[in-house]
């Protein structure tokens, strides 16, 4: 065996454990992105209905400063909401994505060893944390709006 063949060996095994590590960091990013998005989903639609559950039941009195925050709450939720699922659609196609990319690095790896490993930039992962960021910011400025907005319309007594 010669020392190219020696250094290759070294080289090869080198960046199969390389991507064993990335496949492991690759499942765990992917189940936790996942469950962040479910939460998003979850928490966002609860918090939507319970101010509308809020401004049907109990009727508060509404001045019209009250309308403002409401609406701010409800923009500020559903940006949420809709955010949460543009990540699942982008999270989904930088799978896919990925996916082709390693294929096409592989398939070029086959034909000429020699052929050094550069993934292309996957742009679906950056849209996909943004998404989350919008996701995260709009549910927690949607609970702020909502908060004010009870403060300044305290529920009306029925008769």
């Amino acid at each position: 065996m010669t020392d190219h063949d020696k250094d290759f060996e070294i080289e090869r095994e080198r960046y199969m454990g390389h991507m064993e590590y990335r496949k492991t960091l690759t499942s765990a990013e992917l189940e936790v992105a996942g469950r962040f998005t479910n939460a998003s989903l979850t928490l966002a639609g609860g918090a939507l209905a319970l101010t509308i559950t809020y401004v049907e039941k109990l009727h508060p009195k509404l001045e019209e400063m009250s309308w403002g925050w409401l609406a701010f709450a409800w923009f500020s939720l559903a940006a949420s909401l809709a955010a949460s699922l543009l990540a699942l659609l982008f999270s989904l196609n930088g799978t896919h994505q990925a996916i082709k990319n390693s294929d096409l690095l592989y398939n070029k790896w086959v034909k000429d060893k020699t052929t050094p490993y550069a993934a292309p930039v996957n742009l679906h992962s950056n849209w996909t944390h943004y998404c989350n960021f919008i996701s995260a910011g709009g549910f927690v400025l949607g609970l702020a709006a909502f908060f004010v907005f009870v403060l300044n319309s305290p529920p009306t007594v029925s008769q």
